[in-house]
């Protein structure tokens, strides 16, 4: 057999029959991993939970994870968890104190309240309403010059308001009332409406509008 001829300049490599006949080495497969103990599996569990468990400590919570916390979120105020179901909405950016429910500035409340979890008792619905003064501090600042501390005893439409609703004793209730008719007598307060002073001020801007067309068209 006729061998190639090799290129000039090169060297010619010339193999034996041991390399031509020998048998091509065959691959050898990497021994298979040791399956390990059930036991080793759940301590990495374990291991891992405790690894991300760490990672979250160092971050600060957010504000769903403040709502859902056992030290002071709802648990501490009211002992009642929402279940997993009704945790979507606290994991938000911004999660909502109570879905359900307005607060209004001055108001008091229970802490069971603040709870949108927590079952609430028949009847223990809780009236929005402003605080009164005390007869002692009707008393004190009961004055036609003070309209601000008198309009505290006045209904949106410039009514005075019921005991009912003052919890004043008689007297005190009569002294404000003089105190109220003194100051309408000098202006310094609106006589009774009939309708709610923020009506009245839409009603009067609406006019205002209607005579300012009217002169523009004329």
């Amino acid at each position: 057999r006729q061998l190639p001829e090799a290129a000039p300049g090169t060297a010619t490599k010339v193999r034996s029959f041991r390399d031509v006949f020998a048998p091509e080495p065959t691959e050898v497969e990497a021994p298979a991993a040791e399956k390990k103990p059930p036991v080793f599996e759940l301590l990495e569990a374990a291991q891992e939970e405790q690894e991300v468990a760490a990672s979250t400590s160092q971050r600060d919570p957010t504000a769903g994870e403040k709502l859902i916390s056992p030290e002071f979120g709802y648990a501490a105020i009211s002992g009642s968890l929402p279940s997993k179901k009704d945790r979507g909405g606290l994991l938000a950016a911004h999660p909502k104190l109570h879905p359900q429910r307005m607060f209004m500035p001055g108001d008091t409340y229970e802490p069971e309240e603040l709870n949108p979890f927590h079952k609430a008792e028949r009847g223990a619905r809780r009236r929005g309403g402003r605080t009164m003064p005390s007869p002692q501090e009707a008393l004190a600042y009961t004055d036609f010059r003070n309209v601000a501390f008198l309009e505290r005893f006045l209904s949106p439409a410039g009514r005075l308001l019921p005991r009912k609703v003052t919890k004043l004793p008689p007297s005190v209730q009569a002294a404000v009332m003089r105190e109220v008719k003194l100051a309408r007598t000098m202006g310094f307060i609106a006589g009774e409406t009939r309708l709610e002073k923020s009506h009245l001020k839409r009603v009067r801007e609406a006019e205002e509008r209607m005579r300012v067309e009217q002169r523009g068209s004329s």
